[in-house]
């Protein structure tokens, strides 16, 4: 079974990269941003999200983000960045 199957706006992910500088600097890349899906009353209020996150097991995610830093760092390093 799925240990993690939530809805997200990849608009949050997006958001927060650029906040923290990733953009500029040039280790993280935003990701396109579909039309989203609406679950709510009809107002206006409620879920609004493009994606789902999916994860299949809790002993992948060490090593899932073992690999990401690892992604991050290798950007960094490209880029000249070492803070």
């Amino acid at each position: 079974g799925f240990d993690l199957c939530d809805p997200i706006h990849t608009r949050w992910y997006n958001d927060i990269i650029e906040e923290e500088g990733h953009v500029e600097k040039g280790t993280l890349q935003k990701i396109s941003e579909p039309p989203a899906i609406s679950e709510g009353t009809g107002d206006g209020e409620g879920l609004h999200y493009n994606a789902v996150l999916i994860g299949n097991s809790k002993s992948i995610w060490p090593k899932f983000i073992a690999w990401l830093t690892s992604q991050y760092e290798k950007r960094l390093e490209k880029n000249g960045d070492h803070c």
